[in-house]
């Protein structure tokens, strides 16, 4: 297994916070931000994007959109709805 180590210099500690660092420019950035920068230069020339889940939530709404959309008599019902149902 191969281990990469990236090193940034830290701008702030906080704890509970966004972490933010210095990159080999000396710009302000996260840590996803960081390791892109890395991957795009003397890492290989790697392209990359920080999407978190959001790409795969998109895919998994796009192939269940049926699924989630169905309609459903009272699927939704709770007592806080009694007022909407006829």
């Amino acid at each position: 297994m191969i281990q990469v180590f990236v090193q940034g210099t830290p701008l702030n500690s906080d704890l509970g916070g966004k972490s933010r660092y210095y990159n080999e420019e000396g710009k302000q950035c996260g840590v996803e931000e960081l390791v892109l920068h890395y991957y795009a230069g003397d890492g290989g020339g790697w392209q990359g994007v920080h999407a978190e889940s959001g790409i795969w939530l998109t895919i998994f709404g796009l192939l269940m959109w049926e699924v989630i959309y169905a309609d459903v008599p009272n699927v939704f019902y709770t007592r806080f709805q009694v007022h909407f149902i006829q």
